[in-house]
């Protein structure tokens, strides 16, 4: 009995330490944001998915002050998908989260910008 529950307790114990192993988070950011005259600047989220498996990753958008902007909103990514999260002008900071590996992933919070009537990206900063 003594070597049952040895052993039940050193399961438990190894599959809370994978759980947690597989749980990551990476900020990107911060990038500038709108200029509130011109109206045609914004920030955007992104990440890819450059491992063979699918991921579940919540992203969040943060203004300079720490507040939300938005989200937090859930997402799945296919192998080799990505995902782009909508901007808002007052956003400088993603986070991303999930059950992702960070070696498996690229993310960056970029600006975009309407420049001649298409729209481009005009910074980008990388996740770590």
């Amino acid at each position: 009995m003594r070597t049952f529950r040895l052993i039940n307790l050193t399961a438990a114990l190894v599959l809370s330490l994978v759980a947690a192993a597989s749980a990551a988070e990476l900020w990107a950011g911060p990038v500038q944001g709108g200029d509130i005259q011109a109206g045609n600047r914004f920030v955007g989220c992104s990440i890819s998915n450059i491992g063979d498996n699918g991921i579940e990753v919540t992203i969040e958008m943060f203004a300079p002050d720490g507040k939300t902007v938005l989200g937090p909103f859930d997402f799945g990514v296919f192998p080799h998908g990505s995902v782009t999260f909508p901007g808002d002008v007052d956003g400088r900071l993603c986070r991303f989260s999930g059950n992702f590996s960070k070696a498996k992933v690229r993310a960056a919070a970029s600006t975009f910008e309407l420049i001649g009537g298409q729209l481009s990206t005009t910074a980008a900063v990388p996740a770590n």
